[in-house]
């Protein structure tokens, strides 16, 4: 796979979603680890605004002793929160997880959106942006995820968002976004790296970063 290939993983988990956006031919999400995947999960559904189906292909995975449920997806963006993927999707993770749940939660993805949008304010209530611990709005707005096969600018549209109440949040170290000599996407690929401490003695506590 070419993706692993680029990521220097040779022994991959992988899930791939069934649900492919707008039912295309070929907008299946997918998930690539290098840890054992300990379950899969696909949400999907219909009625939002702009094109559906839309759907997140999730994994649950340990990372050291820390479990992460980690979600991949592909949005239509919207000029408003209402009624838009993002208040969909919202809907089924709080039904699947429960608002209060303190899990290390991650939503990663194309969401057709900036961060200052309408459908991202409202989920900015309750997820985080890996962009803002490392990038101001000036530096965003001079940036593109979006188109990396043209001259053409969408903006930044491609973003990590992480449950901000997870129980041992640490941080966001660094992130940025991959100007890759051969274009695997018409997406660049955004990464950060983020740090969650978990107890693992009576006394002592364990850091662990996740990329």
């Amino acid at each position: 796979m070419k993706v692993t290939k680029a990521m220097g993983i040779k022994n991959p988990y992988v899930y791939v979603g069934s649900v492919s956006s707008a039912n295309h031919d070929d907008k299946y999400k997918s998930v690539i680890s290098r840890t054992p995947l300990l379950a899969t999960d696909e949400i999907s559904f219909t009625g939002n605004s702009g094109w559906s189906p839309v759907s997140l292909a999730g994994v649950s995975t340990k990372i050291g002793n820390i479990p992460v449920i980690f979600y991949s997806l592909h949005f239509p963006g919207s000029d408003s929160s209402i009624n838009s993927a993002v208040e969909h999707a919202l809907y089924h993770i709080a039904l699947k997880y429960g608002p209060q749940e303190q899990k290390k939660l991650i939503l990663a993805g194309d969401f057709n959106n900036k961060i200052e949008d309408p459908p991202l304010s409202l989920l900015s209530q309750y997820m985080t942006p890996t962009w803002s611990h490392t990038h101001t709005a000036a530096e965003l707005n001079n940036l593109k995820t979006w188109d990396a096969l043209s001259s053409s600018s969408a903006g930044v549209i491609d973003h990590i968002y992480y449950h901000r109440y997870a129980k041992g949040f640490d941080g966001v170290l660094q992130g940025s976004l991959i100007d890759l000599l051969s274009p695997l996407s018409d997406h660049k690929p955004v990464w950060a790296t983020l740090r969650y401490k978990t107890r693992f003695t009576l006394n002592s506590d364990l850091t662990q970063t996740i990329h």
